[in-house]
């Protein structure tokens, strides 16, 4: 007997792989990575996933923080939830609605 796909799976996607299934968590790893390479790299993902999904942004660069808030305030996303391990920051991002005027989304 087969059972749902398991929700907790997470898989780690790096620019240039295949799109996970919606039943999988979506994680964009860009540590070591410095600005403005995170946020290219969060909107590229995000402009591929639907409205109300979560990608988990996990970045080195301090300067992450500052530039994803931002930019996520500005196209109209929302940060779930934000945090940092020793030198690494992480983000809960839910794809918004496109913010009127701003390219990229």
């Amino acid at each position: 007997m087969t059972s749902k796909a398991d929700t907790s799976q997470r898989r780690t996607l790096r620019p240039g792989s295949c799109e996970p299934s919606p039943a999988e968590t979506l994680v964009l790893d860009v540590t070591g990575l410095a600005c403005p390479i995170p946020v290219l790299r969060c909107r590229r993902q995000l402009e591929g996933l639907a409205i109300g999904d979560v990608l988990t942004v996990v970045a080195t660069d301090p300067m992450a923080q500052l530039d994803l808030t931002h930019f996520c305030h500005q196209a109209g996303h929302m940060i779930l939830e934000q945090y940092q391990e020793d030198e690494t920051l992480y983000f809960k991002i839910r794809k918004g609605q496109p913010v009127a005027g701003h390219q990229g989304d």
